[in-house]
């Protein structure tokens, strides 16, 4: 690919040279890659400096942080174990705990926040960039924010405050890589530049957009808690609330969080009402022809490949909807369906056929979803390509919604 130089003609079409068009533009891109990822290696910094300092010299241990995180009567009904479970649930109490301690927590007799009892007590252990930040953290805007606009290559995500319905600009490279338009983010919004904001203490909860009425009412259950006396409209003194006493932010996540974990997930159905669960059930046979014959013979079965070693036969109903595929070869059949109720009609169908059964293996829709994203292969892929490819187009409607 041809190089091009600083005096020739940009490819952009705008008849300018390259070094006052695009040029600019790329150097620009660049410049603001640099300062962010500058920016995010001093925040970095920082925050572990503070961490390390709260567990050796102030003597902060992560079960003070905890009964701290629970001190409300949301939790008195559950045994909150962070040391329990799963590594996933490890790593999400891992980074409530570790948010709660930088952002939220009470250090020494003044309550005030680690960040501010670092600078009044610790400020020489801090580069002079790290202080920068640790001081803007008195600028910040707790809540939850909806996703409006994300642009993963500027890392920018345009969200809206759920409750005051402000709009901000948000520079987050992670999130803005893995959370979707109407997704509901909560955290510490700090000033960035003149016109956006960095995320601190982000939790790694996302809610769903249907949530919102969920966020409000746990939001107004720790207020009304809380006894405080704040004055204006609900959603303005539930925005103030949880600046003033941003451990709410971490117990609503919390609370959701054990709600997700003690709510089954939805069945998740075949457009003809049926619990999705697949299975594949294989057949001895010893006249192919005879029994693909049979089977064409039957309403809604269709050849839909064929090769020197394989027949493939569709089996539709009127709607054009796939109940399932017989796969012929040799001496062997096997039919694949997403439905128990559909693979009873199959065995009434073939009854009289001569083929003899030799096993069903079956599994549910969740059970292979979760198997599929526990293959360390398969996290690595596109799951709207190839990866999902065999799933029915049916079952994938219901996941996703």
């Amino acid at each position: 690919m041809k190089t091009i130089g600083r005096n020739d003609t940009c490819p952009c079409g705008s008849g300018k040279k390259y070094k006052k068009c695009c040029m600019l533009k790329e150097d620009i891109a660049n410049l603001g890659t640099f300062r962010y990822e500058k920016n995010l290696a001093v925040r970095s910094s920082a925050v572990e400096k503070m961490l390390k300092l709260a567990d050796g010299k102030i003597g902060i241990n992560q079960m003070d942080v905890l009964l701290f995180l629970t001190d409300s009567p949301i939790f008195k009904e559950r045994i909150v174990d962070p040391f329990s479970g799963s590594k996933e649930d490890a790593f999400i109490f891992q980074y409530l705990l570790n948010s709660l301690l930088v952002y939220a927590y009470p250090v020494g007799s003044s309550g005030g926040r680690l960040w501010k009892h670092c600078l009044d007590k610790y400020r020489n252990r801090f580069s002079e960039e790290e202080i920068l930040f640790l001081q803007s953290l008195n600028n910040f805007t707790g809540g939850f924010f909806q996703t409006k606009e994300i642009d993963p290559n500027e890392y920018l995500i345009v969200a809206e405050d759920i409750f005051t319905l402000k709009t901000y600009k948000i520079m987050d490279r992670g999130l803005s890589s893995n959370i979707v338009k109407n997704d509901i983010f909560a955290g510490l919004l700090i000033p960035y530049d003149k016109d956006s904001y960095a995320l601190e203490g982000g939790s790694p909860i996302v809610f769903p957009p249907m949530k919102k009425e969920y966020i409000r009412e746990a939001a107004d259950s720790f207020f009304v808690l809380s006894k405080s006396k704040l004055r204006g409209e609900i959603n303005e003194k539930l925005s103030r609330f949880l600046n003033l006493y941003p451990v709410s932010i971490y117990r609503i996540v919390l609370d959701y969080y054990y709600i997700t974990l003690e709510t089954p997930p939805p069945k998740i159905m075949t457009t003809d009402n049926e619990e999705i669960v697949f299975s594949k059930t294989f057949y001895k046979l010893s006249d192919i022809q005879e029994v693909k014959n049979k089977l064409l013979a039957e309403a809604g079965f269709t050849i839909s490949g064929e090769t020197n070693e394989e027949t493939t036969i569709s089996w539709r109903n009127k709607k054009d909807t796939v109940l399932g595929t017989v796969f012929l070869s040799s001496h062997k059949l096997r039919f694949e369906t997403n439905s128990n109720e559909r693979l009873e009609k199959w065995e009434s169908i073939i009854k009289n056929m001569p083929i003899e059964f030799v096993s069903t293996e079956s599994t549910d829709f969740q059970s292979m979803m979760e198997e599929r994203l526990n293959d360390p292969g398969f996290k690595d892929k596109d799951l709207g390509k190839s990866a999902m490819d065999d799933i029915p187009e049916e079952a994938l409607r219901g996941y996703c919604t």
